[in-house]
C-alpha cells in the first residue's frame, strides 16, 4: 500500500498556517485579527502559487512586498528560514499513526512523494513516521 505524503498522510495547509504564525512572530508586531486574516490568506494565495518549487523566497518577497514588516528576513535567508522551519509546521495524527502500523502488519507500507529529500524526511522524522518503519 502506497500513502502519498503531503496532503494525503500530513496535513499541509495546517503547517502552511503555522508557517504563517512564525513568520508574524518573527516579523511583525501586533496585528489585528481582521488584517491577520486578510494577510493569511494572501500568505496561502502566493504559497499556492508556488507549491511544489523548492524556492520559497518569491513567497515571502511577495508577501513582504504586499504587507511590509517591521522586521523583514533579507531574500538571502528567506530559503534557509523556510527550510528550517516549515518542517517543525506538521504534525500528524495519532490515529493516522496507529492505522498505518496496524496496516503494516497486513501489508508493505510506502511513502511516495514530489518534495526535496531533504525536506520530505524532515517531515517524516518530525512527524513520528519513521517510527513506522515504512
Amino acid at each position: 500500500m502506497v500513502f502519498d505524503l503531503d496532503d494525503t498522510l500530513l496535513d499541509r495547509e495546517n503547517a502552511v498556517d503555522r508557517m504563517f504564525l512564525m513568520i508574524l512572530e518573527k516579523c511583525y508586531e501586533v496585528v489585528n485579527d481582521s488584517t491577520k486574516n486578510i494577510m493569511l490568506q494572501k500568505f496561502k494565495e502566493y504559497d499556492k502559487r508556488a507549491y511544489g518549487y523548492s524556492d520559497k523566497t518569491i513567497v515571502l518577497d511577495t508577501f513582504f512586498d504586499e504587507f511590509p514588516p517591521k522586521h523583514r528576513l533579507p531574500s538571502n535567508d528567506i530559503q534557509d528560514f523556510w527550510n528550517h522551519n516549515f518542517s517543525n509546521c506538521f504534525s500528524i495524527d495519532l490515529q493516522t499513526l496507529n492505522i498505518i502500523n496496524t496496516l503494516k502488519t497486513h501489508v508493505k507500507i510506502a511513502i511516495i512523494t514530489n518534495g526535496t529529500t531533504h525536506r520530505q524526511k524532515a517531515k517524516i522524522i518530525k512527524t513520528n513516521l519513521n517510527s513506522c518503519r515504512l
